[in-house]
């Protein structure tokens, strides 16, 4: 996972009961497929006001969540250049906010191909017996043959 720290942010107002004026960010996104932009918002009086956000993403207004105080949340940004912005809306009464974002993107690397036939990978392919394969014979498992094995201890019969 690649993950780009806040790197800007803004304030905002939330109307009471109606999102307030559009803030955005002083700076543009280009995402990649697989981008995922995050917000976090912070309402910036006491006044017991719940704050419901919006923040834009790649197909446009994604909610964000609600929170009395500090809250947040992603939001799917794709193969886009856009800039991030929020929106909020208050209950019962107006707030100020703050808010910041930040993005990340989960990246795989390729595998490297091998430099050298020692680097190959060793592919390990799995005896066949006749417990393992239905096809066998008896004659093809030569552990059925009788035989005397030196490991077992051996009783003389009188």
């Amino acid at each position: 996972v690649i993950e780009v720290k806040a790197r800007y942010g803004a304030g905002g107002y939330a109307g009471p009961f109606f999102y307030g004026p559009v803030s955005t960010s002083k700076f543009a996104v280009a995402g990649v497929s697989g981008y995922i932009e995050c917000y976090r918002i912070e309402p910036k009086n006491n006044i017991n006001t719940l704050l419901c956000c919006q923040g834009r993403g790649g197909s446009g207004w994604e909610s964000i969540g609600c929170g009395y105080k500090l809250f947040g949340g992603c939001v799917n940004w794709g193969n886009i250049l856009s800039v991030p912005a929020v929106k909020c809306i208050g209950y019962p009464t107006g707030s100020l906010y703050q808010w910041s974002s930040s993005g990340y993107v989960t990246y795989v690397p390729p595998t490297e191909a091998p430099t050298s036939a020692d680097d190959d990978p060793i592919t390990i392919i799995p005896s066949i017996s006749p417990s393992n394969n239905p096809t066998a014979t008896p004659t093809e498992n030569p552990s059925t043959s009788p035989t005397t094995s030196t490991n077992q201890p051996t009783t003389a019969s009188p």
